[in-house]
């Protein structure tokens, strides 16, 4: 999407908002975390390897645990700088298996890693008590951003979408 003259935390929040809105219209309640931590400072411990082992400015968390964690890029060009923001929704636990596939040198970082996932992370199927319906999680947060930055998705010619 174009940047525009906004920052990369005002893109950030404005994705966040729209990405907490469907998730309330998909009956969770979330919440944005408000403060930057000192990476530095956190990345020196080997149990936040894991990117979901901390929230940064703008990411949702429920609880004060990060559900959803996203990364930013801008490229600039003759038409002004453009932003491609991409992340994970933690629908179930399977981001728990990170600590499996790390080298970290002896089985208790390891298991130090996954303790630390467990205590600062929540996912959707956790959260609700049941499996993630996701065609209306999706339907959610499409009309998130849309109630967000008031617009209107439409389909490109050809496919077919459903509401829920």
């Amino acid at each position: 999407m174009p940047a525009g003259r906004k920052s990369i935390l005002q893109v950030y929040n404005e994705i966040s908002a729209a990405l907490v809105r469907g998730l309330a219209l998909y009956g969770v309640d979330v919440a944005l975390q408000k403060s930057q931590p000192d990476f530095a400072k956190e990345y020196r411990s080997s149990s936040s390897i894991p990117c979901f082992a901390s929230s940064a400015r703008y990411e949702i968390e429920w609880h004060r645990r990060k559900l959803v964690g996203s990364a930013q890029r801008r490229f600039s060009g003759p038409g002004g700088d453009v932003v491609l923001q991409h992340g994970s929704l933690l629908c179930g636990d399977a981001h728990l298996r990170l600590a499996d596939y790390l080298s970290a040198p002896v089985a208790e970082a390891r298991e130090g890693i996954l303790a630390t996932l467990r205590e600062r992370t929540a996912d959707l199927r956790m959260i609700t008590g049941g499996p993630v319906d996701m065609g209306f999680l999706g339907e959610c947060i499409r009309r998130g951003f849309e109630e967000a930055w008031g617009l209107a998705f439409t389909a490109p010619a050809g496919i077919h979408t459903q509401t829920a």
